[in-house]
């Protein structure tokens, strides 16, 4: 139900009916309410590195979740992200690796996974683009870069959410 046929319903019924009324034969997506922050997973294993980009992304209206290892992002993928960020060389096991494990989830299948890599790009880019990793950024990752791919991939939720 979109706005307009919200208003539309709640004006033939004659005032404001309650919202379980209201939602009675809809199924709504809590990933597609419009108050919903957006939601990012954040797997990398500085401590310092994470503090910076949550300043950055907090100051970019996003909600963020950190892991520090594959082990601990993979256990926190059963929450839904519109963006996972992984770095590629964790502890434990690859940012490639997480990312491979990631689209065999119904969940991952579609989110948008990026990497932010000390590696350098020429190197890894082949096997994170076949990991199912859409961009590869070399460290460090500049604040522009980060703000550019926020509002891009909002762009891409918010079509997607209104052809639901």
């Amino acid at each position: 139900m979109n706005k307009d046929e919200c208003f539309n319903f709640m004006n033939k019924s004659g005032g404001d009916p309650p919202v379980s009324k209201l939602l009675e034969n809809t199924s709504l997506n809590i990933s597609t309410a419009p108050f919903r922050k957006f939601q990012i997973l954040l797997v990398e294993d500085n401590q310092s590195i994470q503090f910076l980009y949550n300043v950055i992304l907090t100051d970019l209206d996003c909600h963020v979740d950190f892991a520090s290892s594959a082990k601990e992002a993979l256990s926190m993928a059963d929450n839904l992200y519109d963006l996972i960020i992984l770095d590629i060389g964790l502890p434990d096991r690859s940012g490639i690796e997480v990312a491979i494990e990631l689209r065999q989830r119904e969940l991952h299948k579609k989110t948008r996974l990026i990497a932010f890599t000390a590696f350098t790009k020429e190197l890894i880019q082949k096997d994170c683009i076949a990991a199912g990793i859409e961009l590869v950024f070399t460290k460090p990752v500049y604040k522009k870069d980060i703000e550019a791919v926020i509002a891009q991939t909002k762009e891409k939720v918010k079509i997607a959410a209104a052809c639901v």
